[in-house]
């Protein structure tokens, strides 16, 4: 990689799941975002979204978080990604690169992978945010990825059965 200063550079992320299956996230460089805000409904895809929502993965610029106050949420769920979204909103160039050099081993009964009471209350939050920061409309591709993966993480949270879907579902429906 010959070297530029960029805003954000991405690199990939390799995940071990509780079962030991092993599944590789990973941006391949000739894909690489170049300048934003202009791109964010590239990165803000199904595809890609995954490895932009996290924060394990990436090199910042201090210079930009501090000029910014960007700081995470006091929350348990989505903090990562609403702390993204508003990074990408204040940056112009993003890298991405191959290499992955991250291992996320996934344990079932930690903390972040736990089970908790109505998820969504901090699960909505993301896209919520998302529309502010990014000024997104409801009719946006973007924004609807991000509210159709946060009602996801909220069943899959708390949801063992139909009971448990149907009043999830009601507190999602409010």
């Amino acid at each position: 990689m010959k070297y530029k200063k960029y805003d954000l550079v991405v690199s990939g992320i390799r995940i071990i799941s509780h079962e030991r299956k092993i599944e590789e996230q990973q941006i391949i460089p000739e894909n690489s975002v170049k300048y934003l805000p202009e791109d964010i409904e590239k990165i803000l895809t199904h595809d890609k979204y995954p490895i932009f929502s996290i924060v394990c993965t990436k090199l910042f610029n201090l210079s930009i978080i501090k000029e910014n106050g960007l700081a995470f949420l006091p929350i348990q769920y989505g903090e990562d990604s609403i702390f993204m979204i508003s990074y990408l909103s204040k940056i112009k160039t993003v890298k991405t690169i191959s290499f992955v050099g991250y291992i996320n081993n996934v344990v079932l009964g930690t903390l972040s992978h736990g089970k908790n009471k109505n998820v969504w209350k901090q699960a909505k939050l993301i896209p919520e945010n998302a529309r502010k920061i990014l000024n997104l409309s409801n009719e946006s591709n973007a924004w609807q990825l991000l509210m159709l993966r946060s009602m996801k993480l909220s069943f899959m949270n708390s949801t063992n059965t139909y009971r448990d879907f149907k009043k999830n579902f009601s507190i999602i429906e409010d």
